[in-house]
């Protein structure tokens, strides 16, 4: 269960660094495949908030990435900078 689970955050973290690359991109393209990862790790903080025991605990242990689900503005997204940085110490440590 383990691999599975490191093999799930190395493809969350793959879509945080595209998002990253795509956050200041005006190509139409670009923009689809920017709302699509962008969906995609919504989708994630949500199953993860729903199977929490505790919705307040993971939501202030978690804060980068609701902050990073937030869609209004690009200063929101650049939260999955944050949240990447993090994850990648998770996995030095």
């Amino acid at each position: 269960m383990k691999k599975k689970s490191l093999i799930y955050e190395i493809v969350l973290v793959s879509l945080a660094f595209i998002s990253v690359f795509l956050m200041d991109t005006t190509n139409k393209s670009l923009l689809v495949l920017d709302r699509i990862v962008w969906f995609l790790l919504f989708i994630d903080v949500v199953i993860r908030l729903f199977k929490s025991k505790s919705k307040w605990d993971y939501m202030m242990k978690n804060p980068y990435d609701i902050i990073a689900a937030i869609p209004l503005d690009s200063i929101f997204h650049t939260a999955r900078i944050v949240r990447l940085s993090i994850t990648s110490i998770y996995f030095c440590n």
